[in-house]
């Protein structure tokens, strides 16, 4: 009998800001790729400090993205401007 080892699991704090202050209770959209190829997404959002847990797993690659939306004035054509975060790595 034989036992295979548990999958490493751990999470990763990761803090957004905005405007150079922590954005608080903000969504992040998480997209997990396996080594076969399999890409998973997921939703978490930042407690009051702008930090959230990002849950990781060994020999998957991560993309992190969050999204800024906000009202445009004093242009007729452009009603919304979007400013985006994102971050890419991978764990060994």
């Amino acid at each position: 009998m034989t036992a295979a080892p548990a999958p490493r699991s751990v999470t990763l704090p990761v803090q957004l800001f905005y405007q150079g202050a922590p954005r608080a209770l903000a969504q992040v959209e998480i997209f997990e790729r396996a080594p076969d190829g399999v890409v998973q997404s997921s939703l978490a959002k930042t407690d009051t400090t702008g930090l959230v847990q990002v849950p990781v797993r060994a020999q998957h690659s991560y993309l992190l993205n969050a999204v800024v939306l906000r009202a445009v004035e004093g242009d007729a054509k452009v009603v919304w401007e979007t400013l985006w975060a994102s971050m890419v790595f991978a764990v060994p």
